[in-house]
């Protein structure tokens, strides 16, 4: 593969990682769109990896606090930082179970750019009533472990390419009546242990394949998505202090028409 594809796929995970636009439809896309070839799984996954030092170098502090709640609680003490450790754990096994199930038995079925472009479009729209009409009474401290499990129920929806994991996470936030920067830092702080088991599989998976992995392009995809997720985490986390996420949903909505128009009216790009 040519670096410029390495280059812009690398940037496209780091960012759609962590925007409310759909990382996985984008991945899907853009090599359709171009008519370019599949990326080499070993780096895959090291932009995989990039994206997951981005959102831990951003939450270092709350993963630390995690930890040292959680060697308290082992010494026979209560440390009310472990909750979240719970809290995060709930919410993430429904998505990771229904992802393995779908990737498993489901294979390529919801890779069809008509899907990613319907999903780009209701779940924007969803993102937009709900920050709309949304409270904002809560905080992240004050989660149950039913609203836990709420997040993680509605997460599943993510495993549709063009919904966004993020995304759908911010929406139940605000549905919920979570704060804006509360419901984006619940969905940073959740993104982590589905990237950590996402990127043991994956790893895996190249194992397995006994695949060669091209260091130099794999050193290039994960430095340029790690850049691109700590820029795109700074971003969102200072816009959505001053606004909402009106961008994010004509980004998504514009650009889920136009993969509709392409592929029911045009016939597809002409690769």
């Amino acid at each position: 593969m040519p670096n410029i594809d390495i280059l812009v796929l690398a940037i496209l995970q780091g960012a759609t990682e962590f925007l409310p636009v759909g990382s996985s439809g984008h991945l899907i896309l853009v090599p359709q769109l171009y008519c370019w070839g599949s990326q080499a799984p070993g780096t895959e996954l090291a932009a995989l990896l990039g994206a997951l030092l981005a959102v831990t170098l951003c939450f270092a502090g709350d993963l630390i606090g995690m930890l040292q709640g959680f060697l308290k609680v082992l010494q026979g003490k209560r440390d009310g930082r472990v909750r979240l450790i719970g809290l995060l754990l709930v919410a993430a096994i429904p998505y990771l179970v229904v992802a393995f199930l779908v990737e498993r038995y489901a294979g390529d079925a919801l890779r069809s750019p008509m899907v990613i472009g319907d999903a780009l479009v209701i779940f924007g729209l969803l993102l937009y009533g709900a920050d709309k009409f949304g409270l904002t009474v809560r905080r992240v401290e004050h989660m149950t472990f039913g609203q836990a499990l709420t997040f993680g129920v509605l997460q599943c929806c993510a495993v549709i390419p063009g919904a966004s994991a993020t995304g759908i996470t911010m929406t139940t936030g605000r549905v919920l009546g979570y704060e804006r920067p509360d419901a984006v830092r619940f969905a940073f702080l959740l993104s982590i242990p589905i990237l950590v088991v996402t990127a043991v599989y994956k790893g895996w998976l190249v194992f397995q394949s006994d695949s060669t992995i091209d260091l130099p392009q794999a050193g290039l995809a994960f430095g340029l998505s790690a850049i691109t997720g700590l820029l795109a985490i700074a971003f969102i986390s200072y816009w959505v202090r001053r606004s909402g996420f009106v961008p994010f949903v004509v980004y998504r909505v514009a650009l889920g028409v136009y993969l509709l128009y392409l592929f029911y009216l045009a016939g597809g790009p002409s690769c």
